[in-house]
């Protein structure tokens, strides 16, 4: 498992534009490398995204849940702004946060 960087997941057809669904399991294989099984390891890489969603949809819900609780940990910007519009006079806030905000 690795964080996945910036330009990883900003280029990856895999997370952009696409359906929530569809961005998590994107995201899950831009953080993990490889898997290890009892024969062999398996670059994640050299795997197509529907061989992937079908071994994430085969794990148990306790691997599931670990590779779900380390891509909520992975660290992720986060910023306030506080503007005032200058048509209404009113006061927004708008809180931008991961790439989502961004895209």
């Amino acid at each position: 498992m690795k964080h996945p960087s910036f330009i990883s997941l900003a280029s990856s057809p895999d997370v952009v534009n696409v359906q929530p669904t569809h961005q998590i399991f994107g995201l899950m294989k831009e953080a993990i490398v490889a898997v290890q099984t009892d024969d062999e390891r398996i670059a994640v890489r050299d795997v197509n995204f529907q061989e992937f969603e079908e071994f994430i949809e085969s794990m148990s819900g306790e691997q599931f849940s670990k590779i779900r609780e380390y891509i909520m940990a992975i660290p992720k910007l986060s910023h306030e702004v506080n503007y005032n519009c200058e048509k209404c006079s009113k006061d927004n806030n708008v809180k931008l946060e991961g790439l989502q905000s961004f895209l």
